[in-house]
């Protein structure tokens, strides 16, 4: 089956475990679909009960800061890659959460905070199963 001109490169490499195309191999469309399911998740599916427990202004200003912390975030981590691949002499990568956080405080910091994440991940979902008994 021929692919045309312009479409977006499979997710999966080849056979020969190189890359199809040049790019990420995901078009805007499923990268929107994949920002939209991972903020559809449990934020807005919690929003009903924070409305309740706070009201409608206390909610409402709620989550316009949290929105506005989030897009600062964003922007920081935009300068970091930015700042990242200025100072990269190889070919170009993408980086990861574990990369940032390698190159500005270690691997040794990097491996406590993954096992720290790890450690409460286990106890949320085992508080979830405690809470569903």
């Amino acid at each position: 089956m021929a692919e045309a001109k312009g479409a977006a490169a499979p997710l999966l490499a080849r056979e020969d475990g190189r890359r199809r195309g040049g790019g990420g191999g995901a078009t805007w469309a499923q990268t929107l679909g994949n920002v939209v399911v991972s903020i559809v998740g449990t934020g807005v599916l919690g929003l009903p009960y924070a409305f309740r427990a706070a009201g409608w202004v206390a909610g409402s200003l709620g989550v316009a800061a949290a929105g506005f912390a989030t897009l600062y975030c964003m922007l920081l981590l935009v300068d970091c890659k930015d700042k990242l691949q200025e100072e990269e002499t190889d070919e170009p990568k993408n980086y990861t959460y574990g990369d940032f956080g390698e190159k500005c405080f270690g691997t040794i910091e990097v491996l406590l905070m993954e096992f720290w994440r790890y450690l409460s991940l286990l106890e949320s979902r085992s508080s979830a199963l405690k809470d569903s008994a």
